[in-house]
């Protein structure tokens, strides 16, 4: 119960940072450099906010521990969707940046292109990745191995904002890509946990402490902006692209999925059997899973003591 209140309060608490952004960009931020014109009380709320915003998931997922949950088949066929729009998405991206060239050098255009590569990989995992659960499938070795390219993907990511653009980004707008990069590429590494079936519970974790945070991030670093272009004039600043606007959504879907999921112990008491033959044993090793199928009825009636 507590990890579905933090995600609520942390979605509210960056409703709430969004229109501060949105603000600053308005009536504080230099539109021809993307800095600051001055260090208000806002910039301090504003950094203090995201603080918050990535500590209380990750106190929360520490403080309450579920070892296993079920996931409604629904949702993770839903699931599916999502990652069909997000490797459509990544595709769209890669796209613009092949078509409009490279503007770096040295070290950081090899580092790009490496990123586009990676990208392009990744949307081929993320359509697998739909078919596979839109096919109503959960745990797979083949598909939880190869989340590890959209976790190297975000790793690269992380080089691009650290070598790229340097003295034209500004320092706010930076942190928050930076921030996101880092956050996302966790997310990454807990989901794919989650479909390899091993150490499942860590992988949910995993999303719940970062996921959470890092959608958040994202749809700060793009919506406001994003509002502002379409309302006002185009900032010529920081753009950070249509698939990170897409991840966040992808890893705030995610992250709800992990943390509204039934806990296993409950099932008895708030759950029928109809409602049961509609979830899954999706948080959960897979491993546990066959020897309890080899052995007794996989949706034990006792609830946990």
């Amino acid at each position: 119960m507590l990890i579905k209140i933090i995600f609520l309060l942390t979605c509210l608490l960056g409703l709430g940072i969004g229109v501060l952004r949105y603000f600053q960009i308005i009536f504080n931020i230099d539109q021809g450099t993307g800095f600051f014109l001055q260090t208000d009380w806002t910039v301090w709320v504003f950094w203090i906010g995201i603080a918050a915003l990535i500590l209380l998931p990750l106190i929360g997922s520490i403080v309450q521990r579920e070892p296993k949950a079920r996931a409604s088949r629904a949702n993770l066929q839903f699931h599916g969707v999502f990652s069909l729009l997000l490797a459509g998405s990544i595709l769209y991206d890669s796209y613009l940046t092949l078509s409009q060239g490279f503007t770096v050098e040295s070290v950081a255009l090899i580092i790009t292109m490496l990123t586009e590569i990676a990208g392009i990989l990744s949307a081929v995992v993320f359509i697998a990745l739909g078919i596979h659960c839109l096919r109503g499938h959960t745990h797979s070795v083949f598909i939880g191995n190869l989340c590890a390219i959209p976790a190297l993907w975000c790793a690269l990511r992380i080089g691009v904002s650290l070598v790229t653009y340097a003295t034209v980004i500004p320092i706010s707008q930076r942190g928050l890509n930076l921030l996101f990069d880092v956050l996302i590429l966790l997310f990454m590494i807990g989901q794919g946990r989650c479909f390899l079936g091993v150490h499942t519970v860590k992988g949910r974790r995993t999303c719940l402490s970062f996921g959470i945070s890092a959608a958040m991030v994202g749809l700060i670093s793009f919506v406001p902006g994003w509002i502002y272009s379409m309302n006002y004039t185009a900032i010529n600043f920081g753009d950070p692209g249509l698939s990170t606007f897409t991840l966040a959504l992808y890893a705030l879907w995610f992250s709800g999925l992990a943390a509204f999921a039934s806990p296993e112990r409950d099932k008895s008491y708030f759950l029928s059997n109809k409602s049961l033959d509609r979830t899954v044993r999706f948080f959960e090793d897979a491993n546990l899973h066959q020897e309890q199928s080899g052995t007794e009825n996989p949706i034990d009636t006792k609830a946990d003591v």
